[in-house]
C-alpha cells in the first residue's frame, strides 16, 4: 500500500491520532475495506524522534466503539512503545559502537606487540610464529599461514601455519606466488573458484571461501628492491646477504 491512500497513511502523515464512528466518515476519508466493512476506526501514530515509524489502530463492526478516552489510553502506550523501541535502537547501535572499539583495540594491540617484537626479536622464527598467532587471533581466521620466498631455489616456504599443513611450493604455484609477484593484497569474499580462474592461479591446499592475502617486503643491504632493512644480527636461517624475502600472509576467516 502506498503513503497517501490509506487511514494509516494520514495518521503518519499527520503524526496525530485518528478517530472515526461511521461507514461514511471512514469511506470519505479513504478508508480500504478488504473484509467485513469497518464501522469505527482508531489510530495513534508511534513517533521517534519527531517522524512517525508505525501507526497502532483498532477497528470494530460498531459505530462510535471507541471514545476519546480510548484515544488518550491508546496515546499513552502508543508514547510508551515508541521510548522503548528508541531505547532498543540505542542499545543496538551501542553495541555496534563496541564491536567495532573493542576490534579497533584488537587491531591496535596486535600492531603494537608485532611492532616492539620487530625492535626486540632477532630469531626469525619466533618473529613469524608470534606474527601468525596475532594475526589468527586477532581476524579469528580458520586457516593462517606465513609463507617466505627463498630466491636462491625460488621456493616459497611455510614457516607458520594454522589449519592446514602445506609443503614447499615452487614460485608461480598458488595464490601466494601471485602476491609475491604483484606485492599488491588481494581479498576475495565471494566466487572463489571464478576469481582465481580469473587471475589464472591454480588452487593449492585447502579451498577457503574468503582469502585474504597481503605480501610482507623485506630486503637486505645491497637489494636493489625497496622494502624495509632486515634487522642486523640474523642467523642464516633469517635473511641470509644479499637475499630478499617477499612474504605472503593469507588468512581464511570462517
Amino acid at each position: 500500500m502506498l503513503l497517501g491512500t490509506s487511514l494509516t497513511s494520514i495518521v503518519l502523515q499527520s503524526q496525530q491520532p485518528l478517530l472515526l464512528g461511521t461507514l461514511q466518515e471512514l469511506e470519505e476519508r479513504g478508508a480500504v475495506q478488504r473484509r467485513e466493512p469497518s464501522h469505527s476506526y482508531l489510530g495513534v501514530p508511534l513517533i521517534s524522534v519527531n517522524s512517525s515509524i508505525s501507526v497502532i489502530s483498532l477497528q470494530s463492526t460498531w459505530q462510535h466503539a471507541f471514545s476519546e478516552a480510548d484515544v488518550r489510553l491508546l496515546s499513552t502506550l502508543a508514547a510508551s512503545m515508541s521510548v522503548a523501541l528508541d531505547n532498543a535502537r540505542l542499545l543496538d547501535e551501542t553495541r555496534r559502537l563496541l564491536a567495532e572499539t573493542d576490534q579497533s583495540a584488537a587491531e591496535l594491540a596486535t600492531v603494537n606487540a608485532v611492532s616492539q617484537a620487530l625492535v626486540s626479536e632477532l630469531d626469525l622464527d619466533a618473529l613469524i610464529e608470534m606474527t601468525g598467532e596475532q594475526v589468527r587471533q586477532t581476524l579469528a581466521a580458520d586457516i593462517v599461514y606465513v609463507a617466505l620466498l627463498v630466491r636462491q631455489t625460488n621456493t616459497i616456504h611455510f614457516r607458520y601455519t594454522y589449519g592446514e599443513t602445506l609443503s614447499a611450493i615452487a614460485l608461480g604455484e598458488g595464490l601466494t606466488s601471485r602476491i609475491i609477484a604483484t606485492r599488491e593484497p588481494l581479498l576475495i569474499n565471494e566466487d572463489i573458484e571464478a576469481r582465481q580462474a580469473g587471475l589464472e592461479i591454480q588452487p593449492v591446499g585447502a579451498q577457503a571461501k574468503s582469502y585474504l592475502v597481503v605480501p610482507i617486503i623485506a630486503s637486505v643491504p645491497g637489494d636493489a628492491c625497496p622494502g624495509t632493512e632486515a634487522p642486523p644480527g640474523l642467523s642464516t636461517s633469517g635473511w641470509p646477504p644479499k637475499t630478499k624475502r617477499s612474504t605472503g600472509l593469507r588468512i581464511s576467516p570462517p
